[in-house]
């Protein structure tokens, strides 16, 4: 049977430890979000087992904005294994309509066919505003970044040590300036392999 996103969601907050789980519940109160959202009442998380959390996640947030909170938040706790399980979870569920025979060719291709449109403008050029807003894990992207040379290490640490998401992506977009299209292809592969909900959404693949 193919598992729903509260299935997933339930699945990697049943392994949290009860301290853990204390303080996810804990972050969830409190995380910073985008306008139009309203935080999960403590008192609603106090007594809330992981069952009752996925409700609360998806009746509050939706499911794809639930779901990247989650994972920044498992993030923020230094949960990151069970953080990328679940994005694993995530990226594996939206792949059902995908034949597995063309599969590796289409999403080798699909980076630099999904990243510009009709009028030569590049998605994260075209996406800024929701890009900044939006992108939660952003140090899995810097990551990327850094390993394909895009940012040296004082760039990188810069923009690491912003303290919120948005100032981070704001911070890179300044560095982006003077990059050209094969830069920015490397970004949104990156922005895809990290947050394929979002990019989905935005209309990148």
């Amino acid at each position: 049977m193919v598992k729903t996103l509260r299935d997933h969601l339930v699945d990697c907050l049943e392994e949290l430890e009860a301290s853990q789980l204390k303080k996810f519940k804990r972050k969830l109160n409190e995380v910073d979000l985008e306008e139009g959202f309203d935080n999960i009442p403590r008192g609603q998380l106090e007594n809330a087992d992981p069952l009752d959390i996925a409700d609360l996640l998806i009746s509050f947030y939706r499911e794809e904005y639930g779901s990247r909170i989650t994972m920044n938040i498992l993030e923020s706790i230094n949960e990151k294994k069970v953080a990328e399980k679940l994005k694993k979870a995530l990226q594996g569920g939206s792949q059902t309509s995908t034949s597995s025979g063309a599969s590796g060719q289409s999403q080798t291709s699909g980076a630099s066919a999904g990243a510009g449109n009709a009028a030569g403008q590049h998605f994260v050029d075209k996406h800024r505003i929701a890009l900044i807003k939006r992108v939660i894990m952003v140090d899995p992207i810097l990551d990327v970044l850094r390993s394909e040379e895009l940012l040296n290490d004082e760039k990188y640490d810069t923009v690491r040590s912003r303290p919120t998401p948005q100032e981070k992506m704001r911070k890179l977009y300044e560095y982006m300036r003077s990059w050209g299209l094969c830069e920015k292809d490397i970004l949104f592969k990156a922005l895809k392999d990290n947050d394929l909900p979002l990019i989905k959404d935005l209309g990148g693949v």
